[in-house]
């Protein structure tokens, strides 16, 4: 096989991406995905498998790769296809340039991979799913391809894990810990949620005094020509707005107890290693697979963030890490681990041994080679269940959405049944309700009571909910026995008796219209 990839390093230059086994050297967590997953493909997995790189400047490479020069992610598609690539692989996202790519790709035959790292618009998601080239979703957890199920992108998605090699990073024992080292990695941007961990700091400091706070990461990480403020962490807006009013001391300089590091590459395993605590985007937003939270808990260092997103399926919570969903809860989290520093080190070894099995690389890229062959033989993607979680966000009545579609033979759920025609079609839904209903039920799902244990207040929710659902189902089975029993022609169901069973029926799409629409 022949694989094409865009990396788009337009604003990363002059770094050394040759060695991914020595962790990512100071660049987005994206950008050493593209680059690591073919350096580890390559290592672990015997085949004469070729990657090409299209890149938009020089770059430095593994000597096994070889790379030609384009303008944009355009260019690289239509250079790809030229080349004889088999497939070829990018990054979606909302730009100029991506979207000219997304609308001429259908012109030209070879079958493309859209490796998601990030959320997209309603719109984009629209077209990548009707574009016949597009092959592939590929999102890198599990949570951000639940969210998608009412969507008909869900046709072409599937989940892949991005990979992490723990030899990339350094373990301490709990004697060369800091008991005191709080640290956390990410862009001094606002969506990766440092301002809520500034705001927090001072009442930190109030419970355990000797905390001191190591921030790496800076305004510059995405882009090494940003212009930053006056501490030379972030732009002068974020600077001003989300760090300086937090962490200025009585004369508006930076809090002893803070330390901000700037960009690190593998200099920053020290700190690492080190922490009581990392912390990573305390927001949870933008975040679907962090790289930041595999490389603390590989570091045997426990992670504090929120519980949402991405987080979900990279902390174990109260295993591996404390996810919370508050301020207060931010603070408590941290302290406890700077409280109990036996507590911390138990929930390190977890979570490296936790990334060492679920992240492995040798079987994040069998799983990729899995991928490259089914596109290539033109197989569908094969939409997996949901397996935790089952109430986040909803995820239950976007899978009912889809199933709802699906029957129906529907995009979209327009109107209430009305029309006789659909009476059938509503009891097609019907069962497929019923089964939704038992696959989901306690007694079939390990992992509904798993859930209902780690989250003690949303279970009285859920089981709400859950009843909710099957009196829902029990009465359209009612219903259609009733309809059964009397065995009415077509032509009669617009009597006044039932046509009023029909609206009976239709009542819970409506509700699934409404959500919809």
């Amino acid at each position: 096989m022949k694989i094409g990839l865009f990396l788009e390093n337009r604003k990363i230059r002059n770094i050394d991406l040759s060695r991914p086994e020595e962790g990512n050297p100071g660049i987005g967590g994206t950008e050493y995905m593209f680059v690591s997953m073919p350096y580890y493909f390559k290592k672990l997995i015997s085949d004469d498998t070729e990657f090409v790189y299209y890149t938009l400047n020089e770059t430095q490479l593994d000597g096994k790769f070889s790379t030609v020069r384009c303008d944009d992610c355009y260019d690289a598609y239509v250079k790809c296809s030229q080349s004889d690539c088999d497939i070829f692989i990018w990054r979606p996202v909302e730009n100029k340039e991506n979207w000219y790519l997304i609308h001429n790709i259908d012109k030209f035959k070879l079958p493309a991979i859209a490796w998601v790292h990030n959320t997209l618009s309603e719109k984009m998601l629209n077209t990548l799913a009707e574009k016949t080239n597009i092959k592939r979703y590929v999102t890198v957890s599990q949570e951000q391809l639940d969210i998608l199920r009412h969507h008909p992108i869900i046709n072409k998605a599937c989940t892949i894990y991005n990979g992490f090699d723990p030899d990339t990073v350094e373990t301490r024992p709990i004697t060369e810990k800091d008991p005191n080292m709080v640290v956390y990695v990410g862009s001094m941007i606002k969506a990766k949620g440092f301002g809520l961990l500034a705001r927090a700091w001072k009442k930190i400091l109030l419970q355990h005094p000797s905390a001191q706070l190591y921030v790496i990461g800076s305004g510059k990480l995405y882009n090494r020509d940003q212009q930053l403020g006056p501490w030379n962490v972030a732009d002068e807006a974020f600077e001003s707005q989300e760090i300086r009013p937090f962490l200025s001391d009585e004369k508006g300089g930076i809090l002893p107890s803070v330390h901000f590091l700037g960009v690190l590459g593998k200099e920053k395993n020290e700190y690492l290693a080190k922490a009581q605590v990392g912390v990573v985007n305390p927001s949870a937003l933008t975040e679907n697979c962090p790289g930041s939270a595999l490389e603390f808990q590989a570091s045997n260092t426990p992670v504090v963030s929120r519980c949402d997103w991405g987080l979900l399926d990279t902390v174990i919570n109260n295993k591996t890490g404390r996810l919370g969903t508050t301020e207060d809860a931010l603070v408590d989290n941290i302290l406890f681990f700077l409280k109990n520093p036996q507590e911390a080190y138990r929930y390190g070894k977890a979570g490296r041994e936790f990334v060492s099995r679920k992240f492995d690389y040798e079987t994040i890229v069998t799983q990729w080679k899995t991928l490259f062959e089914e596109v290539i033989d033109g197989k569908q993607a094969v939409i997996p269940l949901i397996e935790e979680n089952i109430f986040f966000r909803r995820k239950w009545l976007r899978e009912l959405i889809r199933l709802s579609r699906r029957e129906l033979h529907k995009d979209k759920i327009v109107k209430p049944f009305d029309e006789e025609s659909d009476i059938l079609k509503l009891i097609a839904v019907q069962q497929s309700l019923s089964q939704f209903v038992q696959a989901m039920s306690p007694e079939n799902q390990d992992t509904y009571e798993k859930y209902l244990g780690n989250h003690s207040k949303i279970g009285e929710e859920n089981k709400f909910l859950l009843e909710k659902l099957q009196e829902k189902n029990e009465l359209l089975t009612k219903k259609q026995k009733e309809i059964d029993k009397r065995d009415l022609q077509l032509s009669q169901i617009l009597n006044s008796k039932k046509y009023k069973l029909a609206k009976l029926l239709a009542y819970p799409f409506t509700l699934i219209k409404r959500i919809v629409q």
